[in-house]
């Protein structure tokens, strides 16, 4: 029992033993297992650790390129920023400056009205200024100026610009001031104020009609047109006027001429009476004084009708080569400017024809200043001149005929010359036989003489500043008065 009982203990503890190393292998097995699940388990993780490494590190380079595109973002937001500032600035610039601009065009174009008003203003006023009627102009010139200005209305009637505006009223202008002048060379007088008159209302229409433009939208020139085709018309009617009476011009002309021959040798031969008739009644002071002036005189005379003789040749050869195989009158006609010149330098010369014989009559037979015979003597040389000038205008270079009237015209000079010389010296004479005797004066006659003559002087200085202010009255009026006398009289 006991061997059994022993036995059964050792089969127990065998068992024991064995169920000990049975749970011993187990509990290996099941760490094993574990170890194992473990070890899948910790691969498993470390392949995520590693994914998770790597997409930690594609995240990091994905960071840092963003945090580099967000500082480049920012960098550019920071110039995009920088260049709206610059814009704002060059825009509220360009702002003002097209509003400045803007306003200096308003101005300019203001200024363009105001001065092309100005322009035409100036204008229709010089039409009633005195000085400029002896201003002329030939018709035909006037008629070709309205083709410019109607090219100009045409223009302004499709579209309005400041350039336009200007030459409208230069064009304008321009045609007013020869339309004046044109009408100067009316032989009628109140012709020739109407077609003024007319001139003027161009310009006052034209004016109208700036104002209308101000707003830069064409409009409708046709009060402006018709206007300016009246005043074509009277230039018209005045060309067909004037060559009527352009027919008579040869006459005329050789009227005038042989007019200033007979008041030459009219003169001349009075002249000479006047010194034979003095040589019989005068003697002592007053025949020497007569006999200078009257010598000087003649000799003045005799060299003003050969200027003349010289001139008529001079003047016969000129038609001769101008003409052509046209006629005297047709070249009279052509040179009108020429022909009325010429009329103009005979009629001046036979009036100071006149004026010398009536100085030396005054001297030699009356109470006459020896100063009148002096001043004949300048007139008389003054018109010759311009009869020199009248002839040697169209004569050719070389002429005989020319150098003739040359020598003619410096023998003038010298008599002239001649004149002015006696007649002083015969004012000196009268002087020293008018001296004073001062010899038996006494004070009180001495003191009262000195005022006389104080006083007489300030009457002569008076009456010679009144008499300088006369003399430019009358050469103004003459200056005014020479192109009307000039005009050929109407058929």
């Amino acid at each position: 029992m006991e061997r059994f009982v022993c036995f059964v203990n050792v089969q127990k503890a065998d068992v024991d033993k064995q169920l000990t190393s049975m749970k011993s292998l187990e509990m290996d097995a099941n760490e094993k297992a574990k170890l194992e699940d473990l070890a899948n388990e910790l691969a498993t993780l470390q392949a995520s650790a590693d994914a998770a490494t790597e997409q930690n590190q594609a995240l990091e380079a994905k960071v840092l390129f963003l945090t580099k595109e967000k500082m480049q973002v920012e960098s550019d937001l920071q110039d995009i920023l920088s260049q709206k500032e610059d814009l704002d600035v060059q825009l509220q610039l360009s702002k003002s400056e097209v509003k400045e601009r803007g306003s200096n065009y308003e101005d300019l174009l203001n200024k363009i009205f105001l001065e092309s008003e100005e322009i035409i203003r100036n204008a229709i006023h010089e039409v009633d200024n005195p000085a400029f009627s002896s201003a002329t102009c030939s018709i035909d010139y006037f008629c070709s100026l309205s083709e410019q200005l109607e090219n100009v209305l045409v223009t302004l009637e499709k579209s309005v610009q400041p350039e336009l505006v200007i030459r409208l009223a230069y064009r304008t202008a321009e045609f007013v001031l020869y339309g004046k002048a044109a009408s100067n060379t009316s032989p009628d007088i109140e012709f020739g104020e109407r077609m003024g008159a007319q001139c003027k209302n161009v310009g006052e229409v034209c004016l109208d009609h700036l104002q209308k433009l101000k707003s830069l939208t064409p409009v409708d020139l046709a009060l402006l047109r018709k206007s300016i085709s009246e005043l074509l018309g009277m230039a018209s009617q005045l060309q067909s006027s004037m060559q009527r009476s352009s027919e008579s011009v040869e006459d005329l002309v050789e009227s005038e001429l042989a007019a200033m021959d007979k008041a030459i040798e009219e003169a001349a031969k009075k002249i000479e009476e006047m010194l034979t008739n003095s040589r019989k009644a005068d003697s002592g002071l007053k025949l020497e004084v007569n006999e200078k002036i009257l010598d000087s005189c003649t000799g003045l005379m005799h060299a003003i009708r050969i200027l003349v003789q010289k001139s008529r040749v001079l003047q016969a050869e000129i038609v001769a080569q101008g003409k052509g195989t046209a006629s005297a009158k047709e070249f009279y006609k052509r040179n009108h400017q020429w022909t009325e010149g010429l009329i103009s330098a005979a009629k001046a010369v036979g009036i100071g024809a006149k004026y010398l014989l009536e100085a030396a009559d005054d001297v030699v037979s009356a109470d006459g200043k020896i100063e009148m015979v002096m001043a004949a003597a300048q007139g008389i040389s003054a018109s010759t001149a311009q009869l020199v000038v009248a002839s040697r205008v169209k004569a050719e270079r070389g002429s005989n005929s020319l150098d003739a009237l040359t020598t003619a015209s410096r023998g003038v000079t010298q008599a002239t010359a001649g004149v002015l010389t006696n007649a002083k010296a015969c004012v000196q004479l009268v002087e020293q036989s008018d001296d004073l005797d001062l010899s038996g004066l006494t004070l009180h006659n001495a003191k009262r003489l000195e005022m006389e003559s104080q006083v007489k002087l300030l009457e002569l200085e008076n009456a010679l500043a009144k008499e300088r202010i006369r003399l430019s009255a009358l050469r103004r009026q003459h200056y005014l008065m020479a192109p009307e006398a000039e005009q050929l009289p109407p058929i």
